[in-house]
This record gives C-alpha cells, structure tokens and sequence, in this order.
C-alpha cells in the first residue's frame, strides 16, 4: 500500500537574472490558497539572487514552507532539507550536478523561472526530471 504524501512539493529553479518577481508572489499566494499553507513546501537551489531570493522572501510573507538544497561544500542551515552529514565538503564542481539531482528526485513539480536565452541552461534538469516523470512548468521573463 503506498504512502500517502503529506503535503506537494515543488521546486523553484530560475537564473539570477530573472526579473519578474511578481509573478512568483502571485504563484506562491495562489498555491497557498489552493493547497493551504500546511500541505505544500516550496524548494529552491539556494541562491541569494534572483529566483532563489524572490522564493524565500515570499514564502517567508505568506507563512509556506520553505527549504534549499545548497552545494555539499556549503554549510548545513536551518532551511536545508538534505542531512548535515553531507555539508561541509571539500569543493569538488560534481556537488552542483548531485544536489540538482537529489532536488529533482525530492520533488513532485518542478517550476523553472528562466528567460528564453537563458533556457539551454535548464535542459540538463529538464531531461532529469522527465526521466523521472516529474511534473515541469516554464515561465518565461517578460524581458527575454
């Protein structure tokens, strides 16, 4: 008999330039008031610019849950969903590849924020999560 989940998991992705933090406001408010606050938890890469800052700061506003898989060469924080045991590494460039990997297989949506020149850097997590049947959504910078 198969688990059920507790609550959707989606992960943000973007590129550091995106703009439009309106229109992730408006998709986090509006999940949140579809799913509730206490049955979604939103994910992103870490980042402290463009996607991964808007993200935080308006699940932060609207009370939804939060978490962040930064590289393993990091430091663990409070908002990291991986355990601690896997931070604190030595630089190794793999630690980026992994962590989108275990992000993708986390999750059960994935939201890429990305304007359309920036696109061919998304296609590797793309191909993952189609491999994995995951559920992807694009939205595009009104500039690109």
């Amino acid at each position: 008999m198969a688990r059920k989940q507790k609550y959707l998991k989606i992960l943000m992705l973007g590129d550091d330039m995106y703009q439009d933090k309106l229109k992730i406001k408006n998709i986090i408010f509006s999940l949140r008031e579809k799913f509730g606050q206490d049955k979604i938890k939103i994910a992103t890469l870490g980042s402290e610019d463009g996607v991964g800052r808007f993200v935080k700061n308006d699940c932060m506003r609207f009370e939804v849950k939060y978490g962040e898989f930064p590289p393993y060469h990091d430091h663990h924080n409070l908002d990291c969903i991986m355990p601690e045991q896997r931070f604190d590494k030595m630089y190794d460039p793999r630690y980026y590849f992994w962590r989108e990997n275990d992000a993708i297989k986390w999750s059960n949506i994935i939201m890429i924020f990305t304007n359309k020149k920036n696109i061919k850097g998304f296609l590797g997590n793309i191909k993952r999560a189609k491999k994995l049947d995951k559920k992807i959504k694009l939205f595009y910078d009104k500039i690109g």
